[in-house]
């Protein structure tokens, strides 16, 4: 990488409408699924919601948008889509970025003496729940959809400033939902999960 244009980040001053759009779509669209759980009875609203801790996950959310982009659809996606073609770097890149996220190391001991490789230590725990699929299910095959879009949304723009905003739209809206949203457990899991967790 020479320059950030080869990970698809021109100005931000020509990427800057398409970055607002794109979050504030980003926001709707994981809002209408919240919205639609709690038409289901999928979701509660908290006895005391918390909406100023919401609004300090903003940055984080633009935070975690602008390295994640950065790192999959600018690095791995581009230099797959270069080496393999569109839609394998497309497919290819989205079940990375699925694995990475849904990988959940559980060492069977704890560590006793952290060292700077005791991260590599976990590697072989890394997918150790990977069995209990029935409570795991929703979320890789969500994380693969949302790499495909964030994918082709690049491709589209053609600069990571829309994938950016759409990402921490998704990221935001979660961190909002979470705050003032109750999940009923094993309600519509097929739809929303097995588990605690808002639109997973």
């Amino acid at each position: 990488v020479r320059h950030p244009r080869d990970i698809g980040l021109c100005s931000l001053r020509a990427g800057r409408r398409d970055l607002g759009a794109a979050f504030v779509t980003g926001f709707l669209m994981i809002g209408v699924v919240l919205a639609a759980g709690g038409g289901l009875g999928a979701y509660r609203p908290e006895s005391e919601p918390r909406l100023l801790s919401a609004f300090g996950f903003l940055f984080a959310a633009l935070l975690v948008g602008v390295l994640e982009e950065v790192l999959f659809r600018g690095i791995v996606y581009r230099s797959l889509r270069g080496t393999m073609g569109l839609w394998a770097g497309i497919l290819v890149s989205s079940v990375f970025f699925s694995a990475v996220h849904f990988a959940s190391p559980e060492p069977t001991i704890g560590v006793a003496h952290a060292h700077w490789y005791s991260g590599l230590h976990l590697i072989p725990d890394t997918f150790r729940n990977v069995h209990a699929g029935h409570h795991y299910f929703p979320v890789p095959l969500n994380l693969f959809q949302m790499g495909v879009a964030l994918c082709l949304v690049v491709e589209r723009s053609g600069h990571l400033y829309a994938a950016i905003g759409l990402h921490a739209g998704w990221a935001w809206a979660m961190r909002v939902g979470n705050q003032v949203l109750h999940r009923e457990t094993g309600r519509w899991g097929a739809l929303f999960g097995w588990d605690n967790r808002l639109a997973s």
